[in-house]
């Protein structure tokens, strides 16, 4: 199968495979989410999701996780198929600004 180029509106600052393999999430420089299937090639999803970096799926690529270490240093729980956050933890501190978030199999 050929597809066309996954493109985001704005520079890529993340991207994460689903475990599965079938589905793709990148974030860009204007905090934009973006979900792909991979079967098709098809952007399944868009929506905005403010000061989220780093991103992890689930198990099963029906939850993402996303860290905001810009703004309250959250962790957050968010549905793929609607944008919304659905849980929320506190960051522990950390000595290095960056934090990459993952799922415990």
């Amino acid at each position: 199968m050929n597809f066309a180029p996954l493109k985001c509106q704005n520079r890529v600052k993340a991207v994460t495979f689903s475990s599965n393999g079938h589905a793709l999430a990148a974030g860009d420089s204007e905090e934009h989410m973006y979900f792909w299937n991979l079967e098709t090639g098809q952007i399944v999803h868009q929506f905005h999701l403010e000061g989220l970096h780093s991103r992890a799926f689930s198990p099963g690529a029906s939850r993402l996780l996303a860290f905001d270490e810009e703004r309250d240093d959250l962790i957050y729980i968010v549905d793929v198929n609607t944008g919304e956050k659905l849980h929320s933890v506190q960051a522990p501190e950390f000595y290095f600004n960056t934090v990459q978030v993952v799922w415990s199999p």
